[in-house]
């Protein structure tokens, strides 16, 4: 499942880059539209980051219940709880590889812009 909402995500990501290039070479109130463009790009790198978080986690959990008999098992909720809470680490959207790749989308859309502002 976790393969699918990569994909997925990774299919979401493409589109926002290739709607960016349309929308800064198109269209007016680029600001805007790259605003919103940036916000959902950002929900993108924060449900990726999320889902690696809990990979991380579900692989731990599985690790420490492995070495524990079957009757002495703790609140299994209760300790992935806990485990979240400890491994949960601020997601820096503007370090993450598809911000960059926005982030450059929009500056070589917005140089070519002015390169033809300033030959026409």
């Amino acid at each position: 499942m976790s393969d699918t909402l990569s994909r997925h995500s990774e299919a979401g990501v493409s589109m926002i880059l290739l709607v960016t290039r349309h929308v800064m070479q198109d269209l007016e109130g680029e600001e805007m539209a790259a605003g919103k463009l940036k916000k959902a790009m950002e929900g993108y790198v924060k449900e990726e980051e999320n889902l690696i978080e809990g990979k991380k986690v579900l692989k731990e959990m599985k690790n420490r219940l492995s070495k524990v008999r079957g009757g002495d098992w703790p609140d299994v909720e209760k300790e992935y709880r806990q485990l979240v809470n400890s491994k949960k680490e601020k997601v820096v959207v503007e370090k993450h590889e598809w911000w960059k790749k926005l982030e450059e989308t929009l500056h070589v859309v917005d140089k070519e812009g002015n390169d033809q502002m300033e030959s026409g």
